[in-house]
């Protein structure tokens, strides 16, 4: 377990405090495992902001290229898909004494509430990032109403 353990004078502990850093020892211990053992698809972290006009998901995606990367779209929900392959040669020179980078499929779905229009989606990929702008339908967008004098 790769974790720092933050030092506490004891004579300033209230009676509870030993069972929350037992929670959070117990806690910091089922991440490490279930990162280290489960297997699965890597879940990449997202911002989604609203704006007037739709969207932007921001998706951290780092180590692939564009190719690597798909955005699929079925009614309402946005799929990100991408795959980090092995790039650690088995045989060579080097010797790994750590490894914390995963490799595997990267993939996130979620729902956009009100929708959007799925056609003008517009997708980038800086730095590591995917960034998404999703429009919304011209009948969700806010409309002004002018109001008159009488």
């Amino acid at each position: 377990m790769n974790g720092l353990t933050r030092w506490r004078d004891p004579n300033t502990l209230a009676p509870w405090s030993a069972f929350r850093d037992m929670e959070d020892g117990f806690n910091r211990l089922l991440g490490e495992l279930t990162r280290d053992f489960s297997g699965g698809d890597l879940t990449p972290a997202l911002d989604i902001r609203e704006t007037d006009e739709g969207f932007v998901v921001e998706a951290e995606m780092p180590g692939l290229t564009k190719d690597d990367i798909t955005v699929s779209v079925r009614e309402d929900v946005v799929t990100l898909k991408g795959v980090r392959s092995e790039s650690r040669e088995e045989e060579g020179e080097d010797h790994y004494h750590h490894v914390e980078r995963r490799c595997g499929t990267i993939q996130r779905s979620f729902r956009i509430p009100g929708g959007f229009d799925a056609d003008k989606i517009d997708a980038k990929y800086e730095n590591g990032v995917l960034i998404l702008t999703l429009p919304k339908r011209a009948e969700e967008q806010p409309k002004q109403i002018s109001v008159n004098v009488n």
